[in-house]
């Protein structure tokens, strides 16, 4: 056990990854590693022994003492000796020539220059894989839509994504073994490729949902109170975790059922729902249902990406149903100006649109 808890912290220190993302951290470096803690929860001091090591190398006011580099240098000869006789000769070489370079330098550009020539020919050098491997940071695609626009992303599985307006899809260039996850920010349709070894859960929030292969929507806008999770066809599991790693509740849906999570109680209630009136936008269809005014001037915004000014007073029993297939933003305002009595007008751009009552 205590040679495994070694090989963990040799590896870390040697890992290019973990040294990067030690120096600069990111959001993306961040969620990996964060994550790689929480699935090997046994080796969280080897972990955060060897982010205070890789710390000190690289602060320039705590500098690493002789019996440190010393130290160092021996985790990475005796991992060289325990590699098989086909690179037996070029560790000697290394070992003759760094050695005593090692002894005469402790400032901080000396150990930058050792840290990074070891990581690079301990790379180079080590063909014996360990039993407990640290992979490379993950690198992530980050898709995101202002007003207005609405995209389609197929990811690298396969899966079809409908992208809705002001929505952020976050997710990685390739997927690993275990999970296929994303991250939604926003509205998106999933149609998802099914398989059965390798679950796709898409991250919202406090709530994942989990699939194997199934067509779903889900509208996380943040300035609404309820996150909606709709089932379209398949099955998922929609789960609520506490502090993003303890599940605490969890709910399974079938085809027509939709989850309901209210982000103030973090109540989640199951109903059934309209398919077609979930699904509209995807498809570039506006329906207005009993709708006010107010309601009806910030989708039209959202939806066109646009900005009203609006003069006067609305009438008080404003009440819209309709429905509009990519449709003009000018064809609507043209059907309703008589029946409301308004009036209105574009700037050169288009994009500021003034409405007199």
């Amino acid at each position: 056990m205590a040679q495994q808890q070694e090989n963990i912290f040799n590896h870390l220190i040697l890992n290019k990854g973990f040294i990067e993302w030690v120096r600069n951290p990111n959001e993306a470096s961040d969620f990996f590693w964060e994550k790689w803690l929480k699935e090997k929860p046994a080796h969280t001091q080897e972990f955060y022994r060897a982010k205070a090591f890789v710390e000190k190398i690289w602060h320039e006011d705590d500098r690493l003492s002789n019996d440190e580099l010393d130290d160092l240098l021996g985790k990475i000869i005796q991992k060289e000796d325990t590699s098989d006789a086909k690179r037996h000769s070029s560790r000697k070489i290394f070992s003759a020539k760094v050695t005593p370079a090692l002894k005469k330098f402790t400032n901080y550009a000396a150990v930058f220059v050792i840290v990074i020539t070891t990581v690079l020919l301990y790379d180079t050098l080590t063909i014996q894989e360990t039993t407990t491997e640290v992979a490379e940071v993950v690198e992530w695609e980050i898709i995101s839509n202002p007003k207005g626009k609405r995209s389609k992303v197929t990811l690298p599985d396969g899966t079809l994504v409908d992208l809705n307006h002001e929505s952020t899809l976050k997710y990685p260039k390739q997927f690993d073994s275990k999970t296929r996850l994303v991250e939604l920010h926003g509205e998106a349709f999933f149609d998802v490729v099914h398989k059965d070894d390798h679950p796709f859960v898409v991250k919202t929030g406090v709530l994942e949902t989990e699939v194997y292969g199934t067509s779903f929507n889900i509208n996380s806008f943040a300035y609404l109170d309820e996150l909606d999770i709709s089932l379209v066809t398949g099955k998922v599991k929609v789960r609520k975790t506490i502090d993003d790693t303890e599940a605490t509740d969890s709910l399974f849906l079938n085809p027509g059922e939709q989850v309901q999570f209210n982000k103030i109680s973090h109540e989640m209630v199951k109903n059934e729902f309209d398919i077609e009136s979930a699904i509209a936008w995807k498809n570039g269809t506006l329906i207005f249902k009993e709708v006010g005014f107010t309601d009806f001037i910030d989708k039209l915004e959202r939806w066109y990406g646009v900005n009203f000014h609006i003069k006067g007073t609305p009438p008080k029993n404003w009440k819209l149903n309709a429905t509009y297939q990519n449709e003009k933003i000018e064809d609507i305002l043209r059907g309703i100006r008589f029946i409301y009595g308004m009036k209105y007008n574009y700037d050169h751009q288009g994009k500021n649109i003034s409405i007199t009552f």
